[in-house]
């Protein structure tokens, strides 16, 4: 299953963004100060990050030795 990230506003507790199938069993997501989110995607063993103005995901490690 694909895993969505949500973006929340701390003070109201308002849900301001919803991005859909960003790898699977991601987790850890951490907001840059640009229009930039990385995040862990277990299941293939890496970190990437999103655009989120583009929505485009770009892995920027992945462990060695693994297939998927």
């Amino acid at each position: 299953m694909q895993s969505i990230l949500v973006r929340v506003d701390l003070e109201s507790e308002r849900i301001v963004d919803k991005i859909e199938k960003v790898g699977l069993k991601s987790h850890g997501a951490v907001q840059l100060h640009d229009d930039r989110m990385l995040f862990l995607d277990s299941d293939h063993a890496s970190l990437a990050e999103i655009n989120l103005g583009s929505r485009k995901i770009k892995q920027l490690w992945k462990a060695e030795g693994r297939e998927n």
